[in-house]
């Protein structure tokens, strides 16, 4: 007998969920001048409405870290993991923090107009 669509998808989305689990380390918080986004097919087509907006929006509500929906997901190199990246443990944050060299960065995935704008916020137009 042939799967149904909706068990496709949910044997799909379990799929999906344990590889989360497995390569998922947790929240951290990062600096954002090391954060780097690809070059695709979506910043060819940004206008800029969208940072102009991000950017608005940060200057009424601030810079909200806290939330899990503000969250940017990052790639770290598993080969990087524990040698050149780190977690440093802070009792004083909800979060702890994630230690990249200066030479390296980090590609986040998505979120591109929100980081400029709070690297525009942040760190000012330079």
């Amino acid at each position: 007998m042939r799967p149904t669509h909706q068990a496709r998808i949910e044997s799909e989305e379990k799929a999906l969920e344990a590889y989360r689990q497995e390569r998922y380390q947790g929240s951290a918080r990062v600096r954002l001048d090391c954060l780097t986004f690809e070059n695709g097919f979506g910043r060819l087509m940004d206008d800029g409405r969208n940072a102009l907006r991000m950017e608005q929006i940060l200057e009424i509500q601030g810079c909200l870290r806290i939330n899990r929906e503000y969250h940017v997901p990052v790639l770290v190199q598993a080969t990087d993991w524990g040698s050149h990246i780190r977690l440093l443990p802070c009792d004083t944050e909800p979060f702890p923090e994630l230690i990249v060299p200066l030479n390296m960065s980090l590609r986040a995935l998505g979120h591109e107009n929100v980081i400029a704008a709070a690297r525009k916020k942040l760190y000012g137009e330079n």
